[in-house]
């Protein structure tokens, strides 16, 4: 596998096609990182339109009544004067004394509406005329059946002269309402419309969402090769204000992240070797992507092999490697040598042994400046010398002009991606930064991996199965 690139060559993909893999990995992981926010979203929908629908909910109680309409006995005539009091009645209710009579009747006043609605009906080819009183209480309907039955024969006589309406049927409104409370249906309306405004959220985030998930992404970008994957490992408070750092001399870290950095000095020793290389940049596009925890494993691994090693904190706007590792870096450091104020080896701390530390002392904004010098050059050019490998921390190489100052002074450099957190134009644009600096890559590194479907390196896996097996056949040997 070549991995070490001669020339970085950035990939202009501007193919608009729907990466379905990618796609369903972005909810899914969209799912799980705002899963409360989600879940109390949903839950809001689901009872709020719950709770709304029951608020609107009105029981409702019918009362029925059935004429029987008689005026010449001839039954073709009777059905058409049928018809005509079924289509003649909201007038008649509306336009005449019904509703004043019926209003009457049920002791009320003229200014009050009558507390339900009265529908009219006839049965077609049939001289039955069918009324329904509906209301939403069940006294109130049976009232309003009463007071049409009382009033409306006269009004029907004036409509199509005498007729006689005889009741066939009557039936009263119960305490059952007519539309029962559908608690279940509401129940349902509720959990899919949370449903589906949880599905549309989480499908604007995955069309949204352009950050670097796997090696498919950078291949879009970039003709590099993957080192390995880093697994996610969280920084754990021990006492009080003391951070745990991560680091793979602390057998409390878990295999898989020591084990993929020991992958990636391997490989990376391995071309340093045949390219007589020593001096190594660690950068990456954003802060917060792990490029300070990476290069101080990075160099343990290396002095686990019995090399000499040297860690040079280039990060002049946030020191952090004397921080991490427990050393003083509020004294002198690297722009103190710059500048001719203190002398190489005076600068230089140990750490333990075959790991030496060349911290930047305290934060300063005018880096441009400082790393600009150069001194910068012999001062690496001398700690190659002198050391097997030299492991240099920069700043973020989309933000500042720093690492593509010092890859000039540089042999080659490892790139490091945090899964799911940087965006693709940030890895081009820091890629094509270095690239005109004529920066040689090993390659690069996706870091902070979470481990899950979809998203684990699945050689790392199989790596680290396999790593299991062995072992555990060699414990069974032994005992």
């Amino acid at each position: 596998m070549q991995l070490y690139n001669d020339k970085i060559d950035i990939i202009y993909d501007d193919e608009k096609v729907l990466d379905i893999r990618n796609f369903i990995d972005n909810m899914l992981n969209g799912l799980k990182r705002y899963k409360i926010p989600l879940f109390l979203l949903f839950l809001l929908i689901s009872g709020g339109l719950f709770a709304l629908k029951t608020w609107k909910y009105i029981p409702l109680y019918q009362a029925k009544l059935t004429y029987v309409v008689t005026k010449t006995g001839d039954a073709a005539t009777d059905v058409m004067i049928t018809g005509r009091l079924s289509q003649s009645f909201p007038d008649i209710l509306t336009n005449t004394g019904l509703s004043a009579d019926m209003k009457q009747y049920m002791q009320m006043s003229k200014e009050e509406k009558l507390p339900g609605s009265i529908r009219m009906y006839n049965t077609s080819s049939s001289n039955m005329l069918n009324v329904t009183i509906t209301a939403g209480d069940y006294n109130h309907a049976n009232e309003m059946m009463a007071a049409i039955q009382e009033a409306y024969p006269e009004y029907a006589s004036k409509n199509v002269g005498t007729v006689e309406l005889s009741v066939i049927d009557y039936t009263q409104a119960s305490e059952n309402a007519v539309n029962p409370y559908p608690r279940i249906k509401y129940l349902l309306m509720g959990i899919v419309a949370g449903g589906c405004c949880v599905f549309l959220i989480l499908l604007i985030y995955a069309l949204t969402r352009k950050t670097i998930r796997r090696e498919s992404d950078m291949k879009k970008i970039v003709n590099l090769d993957c080192l390995a994957y880093i697994p996610k490992v969280k920084e754990k408070k021990r006492t009080g204000k003391e951070v745990r750092h991560i680091l793979i001399s602390d057998k409390r870290v878990s295999y898989d992240f020591r084990q993929a950095v020991r992958t990636i000095q391997s490989r990376t020793a391995k071309h340093l070797k045949e390219e007589n290389a020593k001096t190594l940049l660690i950068t990456s596009s954003l802060p917060s992507e792990g490029k300070t925890t990476f290069a101080v494993n990075l160099a343990q691994a290396m002095a686990d092999e019995g090399k000499r090693v040297i860690l040079v904190d280039c990060d002049l706007r946030h020191p952090s490697i004397g921080t991490m590792l427990g050393i003083e870096n509020s004294g002198g450091g690297l722009p103190d040598v710059l500048d001719e104020k203190l002398e190489l080896n005076q600068a230089i701390q140990k750490y333990k042994d075959n790991i030496m530390v060349l911290c930047a002392g305290k934060a300063r904004e005018d880096t441009t400046n400082v790393l600009s010098n150069p001194r910068l050059r012999d001062i690496l050019d001398t700690l190659g010398s002198q050391y097997d490998y030299v492991v240099i921390d920069t700043p973020p190489v989309s933000f500042f002009t720093d690492a593509s100052i010092i890859s000039e002074y540089v042999d080659a450099g490892i790139y490091l991606v945090r899964q799911d957190y940087v965006e693709a134009r940030f890895v081009r644009e820091g890629m094509e930064m270095l690239a005109g600096a004529e920066l040689k890559l090993v390659g690069y590194v996706l870091n902070y991996v979470e481990a899950g479907f979809l998203k684990y390196g699945y050689h790392n896996y199989y790596y680290g199965k396999s790593y299991r097996y062995y072992k555990q056949n060699v414990s069974d040997s032994e005992g």
